[in-house]
């Protein structure tokens, strides 16, 4: 069936579309496997520290789970033929054979003017390669893993839903760089934002939770990898990030905003060639950088330096101001919402970015925010006090889910 496959589930007649979404990492593998009719997630895994001979992996599937160990020295490969091997064998299968899937979604970053949701062809990986330089920890893993696919599952649709896309609503006022227009047009050199897939599911989930569309809403994902979006009327109006991840507020290793003369001033005096400059912004800068300590920011709340104080004020400095900007440009906020590891399980991050917020009525009840630990319900929490003004939520976030829909429509034909 699959070998004579036209490209859409319905031309299958499947009552229960199975899609495999797939979230890689420059030295790890996540992956979901989602019944779309019954909304469920039929098993998810984890592989870590990829390409080295001895690559833990976890799995859940079936109310059971399990770890262990394997070889990765070749790649992505071993972590896809492992993954398979779960789901459709074992103790408990949740596919009776790879067949089954009816398309794999790719949590895929960057290629430029294709910001949507689309079928893997030669064409995209010319246009993912021509974006390596400024996403060398995304792009080049991801067009790993998805020639790996082409080769175990050749007859399956393999559709890039790409972070940028969320983002293609951006005025364009708002997307535009100062540069000369010739350069703006043969390099595509614009705002384009990142983290689509967890900012569009709260542009999703947020208005049914409280029962109304017309809502301005500022998301902070904030983990690892932090960005803030303006949400209004469930559309992207802004993004902290731009033509790559590193602009905006500071992540773990990633630099930032920065003056970008400062960086050429660097490199000038220290004799850096562009990729040398690269590797410094993108490995050796933002929380661990600024710190000198440490990228996480549990090592850094928990440390008593000087150091790591400065850090935490900067970063929470940064994301007050994103949301002061982006308050300015929707004219007001009616729900401040927090996703990500540290969003999601900073308490304290979360009361110092709502600290002195009144001005956009903004006022946190301490006590629910100080309470929520652990795992947080599906639905999110309300943390924000009965007279505040602005709803402030903590919602965990759900990524491969949006990217399981935007495939199912792909291969549905829909945009």
């Amino acid at each position: 069936m699959k070998a004579t496959l036209k490209g859409t589930v319905s031309d299958m007649g499947k009552e229960n579309p199975i899609i495999l979404v797939v979230n890689v990492g420059s030295t790890s593998l996540k992956y979901r496997l989602f019944d779309m009719r019954g909304q469920t997630c039929l098993a998810k895994g984890a592989f870590d520290r990829v390409g080295t001979a001895r690559s833990a992996f976890s799995w859940e599937q079936k109310g059971m789970h399990g770890s262990g160990e394997i070889n990765t020295q070749e790649g992505y490969s071993p972590c896809i033929g492992k993954m398979m091997q779960l789901i459709t064998e074992g103790d408990a299968p949740v596919i009776a054979s790879a067949d089954e899937i009816d398309g794999v979604g790719f949590k895929a970053v960057l290629a430029g003017k294709i910001n949507y949701p689309v079928r893997v062809t030669e064409e995209l990986y010319g246009e993912m390669e021509k974006y390596v330089f400024v996403t060398p920890a995304h792009n080049p893993p991801y067009m790993a893993v998805m020639r790996s696919f082409e080769k175990m599952l050749p007859d399956t649709p393999l559709v890039a839903s790409f972070e940028t896309g969320f983002h293609s609503t951006i005025p364009d006022y708002a997307r535009v760089y100062p540069f000369p227009k010739v350069y703006r047009d043969k390099y595509g050199l614009e705002k384009y934002g990142f983290h689509g897939a967890s900012h569009s599911y709260a542009a999703w989930k947020i208005p049914q939770l409280l029962g109304r569309k017309d809502l301005r809403i500022v998301n902070c994902h904030l983990g690892g990898s932090s960005s803030l979006c303006a949400i209004k009327n469930g559309k992207s109006m802004d993004s902290s990030m731009g033509f790559s991840p590193q602009a905006g507020i500071l992540n773990n290793n990633r630099n930032g905003d920065l003056d970008v003369f400062a960086v050429l001033y660097l490199m000038e005096k220290e004799n850096l060639s562009p990729v040398q400059m690269r590797e410094m912004l993108s490995k050796h800068s933002g929380l661990l950088g600024l710190s000198g300590i440490s990228g996480d920011m549990r090592d850094l709340e928990s440390s008593d330096s000087d150091n790591a104080r400065i850090t935490i004020e900067h970063f929470v400095y940064s994301v007050k101001k994103y949301i002061g900007a982006f308050a300015a440009e929707m004219n007001g906020i009616d729900v401040l919402s927090f996703s990500g590891g540290i969003g999601e399980n900073g308490n304290g991050i979360r009361s110092a970015i709502c600290r002195d917020m009144d001005y956009l009525g903004i006022r946190l009840d301490e006590e629910k925010n100080a309470a929520l630990r652990g795992t947080l319900p599906p639905n999110g929490c309300v943390i924000s006090s009965p007279d505040s003004m602005t709803t402030v939520l903590v919602l965990p976030t759900n990524e491969e889910w949006m990217v399981a829909m935007n495939t199912l429509r792909v291969l549905n034909g829909k945009d």
